[in-house]
């Protein structure tokens, strides 16, 4: 059993150096992801900025447009006041001449407030559209980053666990599927290593008998607190 135990040892060696190694490699996409789902936010919302700018510059172009076409038929209404034949198509045309100018005029204030308010939003867009260039830099930065560093990983992983199936292979394999199962669903880590009747992965301690066996190197012990398989590696020595 000791050779066993000095097996899954330098097996739980290799599957921990690898462990960190794998950790960066999955946290290297996500972090890329979240840069381009930002991206993706800020594109989002500069496009309703935009189309709220053109739905503005719309009506103020609408509002243009109806302020000149008041513009002639207040012209006409001035041409019909020339000739007028009594007072009531005077008065009638006086009214309708009011009503024209009336109308240029909200049309020009309101134009005049369009103005402004297209103006801030043109600013803000502006500013915005840089915003997002320099997200845009700085995310294509972090994947070309990702990119390499993932290839740098993979080849230290790959030499990390070189050797691992000899390992593997000189250890039971009702041991080994066991560890495997632990290690899939213990975050990665199927081996706790004992340090002064302490279980180092939980922190708990060891009933003293479980502590001399441990030192015998003749059974497998498992704490009963993180149910890993316990090791006393100075016993493995």
């Amino acid at each position: 059993m000791r050779q066993q135990l000095i097996a899954l040892s330098k097996l739980s060696e290799v599957d921990n150096s690898a462990r960190e190694l794998d950790t960066e490699l999955r946290e290297i996409p996500l972090r890329i992801q979240q840069m381009q789902e930002t991206v993706a936010r800020l594109e989002a919302l500069l496009d309703k900025e935009r189309e709220k700018l053109k739905e503005a510059q719309n009506l103020k172009q609408q509002h243009q447009d109806e302020a000149q076409s008041a513009a002639e038929q207040l012209a006409r209404s001035k041409a019909k006041m020339a000739k007028a034949r009594n007072m009531k198509e005077t008065d009638a045309v006086e009214r309708e001449i009011e009503n024209i100018r009336r109308t240029i005029r909200e049309r020009e204030q309101e134009n005049d407030k369009l103005a402004s308010a297209i103006a801030q939003v043109e600013a803000s867009v502006m500013a915005h559209e840089a915003e997002l260039e320099a997200v845009r830099v700085i995310c294509r930065e972090e994947e070309e980053r990702g990119q390499k560093r993932i290839e740098e990983l993979n080849i230290q992983r790959e030499e990390v666990v070189a050797g691992r199936d000899q390992i593997a292979g000189q250890i039971d394999a009702a041991l080994l599927r066991r560890y495997e199962q632990l290690r899939a669903r213990l975050s990665g880590m199927g081996i706790a290593e004992v340090r002064h009747g302490i279980c180092i992965a939980c922190r708990m301690s060891l009933p003293s008998q479980q502590s001399i066996m441990l030192q015998r190197c003749e059974t497998v012990e498992v704490c009963a607190s993180c149910h890993r398989i316990l090791l006393y590696k100075d016993a493995l020595i």
